[in-house]
């Protein structure tokens, strides 16, 4: 279907044809009312301040040329156009510059425009067959469905390219981290292996742990007699000597002795208890002579001796 202008070719139609199916477009010229001159008030200050003003007369609308030679129903068309026309709001003009490609494309649109118009008026497109269109072509490529299509198909194309790209960054990051788990076990399996190996060995430490444990127990409960026999010999008379001796850890002993005569046994129990950091109790249980040509040749004697436990432990 090819577009008409009418608004623009309305000035072309003296050059038409006479046919019977010409299409003249005529608008008569009224004939203006000569205006009657007024005379010119003279006025005041004051009075052109308290006199209301006058309201302005609203422009006379132009009728729109009357088609001359057309049928009814061809008519009613071309007044709905024009009231469509009418009906769109006037901007005022501004100065816009226009490059001269889009002018050669205007002038190049008048030309079709006139093309068709002369195709109408010599019969060869029905009027019919003309689809009036006022929306430029270039909004019309873009209200057309392939064009529609198209951005679909560009729209879908970006979303399923887009779910795809973040399925696949799922799928990495959901494959790294089950290599990273497999790393992890095979790490901990491995260490799991390493501690069986070492168990016998945890056994000897155990082992080596019980025996510094009894070691160790040893040496604190050790009795060191070397401390006692040498404080016994410091605190013995040259004349005494002793012939057994029996006791614990407890500091209590017996001890059977011998000296030369009774005055000797009294005197190593006194020096014996001068030893203050060593003897702390001494008795003498008995005593017995030995007695040869009614003189008394020894004396064996037995005693119990109380000494400070705490010399047995260094």
């Amino acid at each position: 279907m090819e577009e008409i202008d009418f608004l623009k070719s309305g000035n072309k139609n003296q050059k038409a044809k006479t046919s019977k199916k010409d299409v003249d477009y005529h608008n008569p010229k009224e004939e203006k009312p000569k205006k009657e001159k007024k005379k010119k008030e003279k006025k005041g200050i004051f009075s052109s301040l308290f006199k209301p003003k006058k309201e302005k007369p609203e422009p006379k609308k132009k009728e729109a040329p009357t088609p001359v030679g057309l049928t009814p129903e061809e008519k009613e068309k071309i007044s709905e156009i024009l009231k469509e026309v009418e009906a769109k709001p006037k901007t005022k003009s501004k100065k816009v510059i226009i490059p001269p490609e889009k002018l050669e494309k205007k002038e190049e649109k008048k030309e079709e425009v006139e093309e068709t118009i002369e195709k109408i008026k010599n019969g060869e497109i029905p009027l019919n067959a003309v689809d009036v269109n006022l929306i430029p072509k270039e909004l019309l490529a873009e209200l057309k469905p392939e064009k529609k299509i198209i951005n679909l198909v560009w729209i879908g194309f970006a979303t399923s390219l887009l779910v795809v790209i973040v399925y696949a960054t799922l799928f990495y990051l959901q494959s790294t981290y089950l290599t990273k788990t497999e790393i992890n076990h095979q790490k901990m399996e491995e260490l799991e292996d390493d501690i069986i190996s070492y168990r016998p060995l945890q056994k000897q430490v155990e082992g080596y742990n019980e025996s510094i444990t009894r070691i160790n127990q040893l040496l604190e409960q050790h009795i060191y007699w070397s401390v006692f026999f040498e404080m016994l010999q410091e605190y013995t008379l040259p004349n005494v000597s002793f012939a057994s001796l029996s006791g614990g850890t407890d500091g209590t002993f017996t001890i059977t002795a011998n000296a030369p005569d009774y005055a000797t046994i009294t005197n190593q129990i006194e020096v014996l208890k001068q030893a203050e950091n060593f003897v702390k109790n001494i008795e003498v249980t008995s005593a017995t002579a030995t007695v040869e040509e009614e003189v008394i040749k020894s004396v064996n004697f037995n005693i119990t001796l109380q000494v400070n436990p705490d010399i047995f432990v260094i």
